[in-house]
């Protein structure tokens, strides 16, 4: 009987969110409507295609870098970042550029590793004498 009163409450939790998210949309075209547009304006979608920026990238790996997560997460992290970049090509200033990102990444990666791994052998060495 409780997993039956979890699933409708559950249920009507989520036709609430998609009422609110519904008056959200009618609301916001209204505003358009009066405004004098006869439909509303089209937004802008990013093409499929495009890339983020070497300097987006660089700003992304910074950010990672100096977040308080825990090394492990950090590696993932600038894993992923490094991917992003391995994906951009371009012309001879740009190769560079993206080799030197790469280079930063990779140390920072080994850096966080090492960082990481000594913590496992700090904790083992705790657990061990206690």
């Amino acid at each position: 009987m409780r997993e039956m009163a979890a699933a409708l409450a559950s249920v009507v939790l989520a036709s609430g969110a998609v009422y609110l998210l519904y008056l959200a949309v009618a609301v916001a075209g209204e505003d358009e409507l009066r405004e004098g547009r006869t439909r509303p304006r089209k937004k802008k979608r990013a093409k499929a295609g495009v890339l983020t920026s070497l300097k987006a990238l660089s700003a992304r790996c910074d950010a990672v870098i100096a977040s308080a997560r825990p090394p492990a997460e950090q590696v993932v992290l600038l894993e992923q970042v490094q991917l992003a970049v391995d994906a951009i090509g371009g012309n001879a200033k740009r190769k560079r550029r993206r080799k030197c990102l790469n280079l930063r990444i990779e140390a920072a990666i080994s850096r966080l590793e090492e960082e990481a791994h000594a913590n496992c052998e700090k904790g083992a060495a705790v657990v061990e004498t206690a």
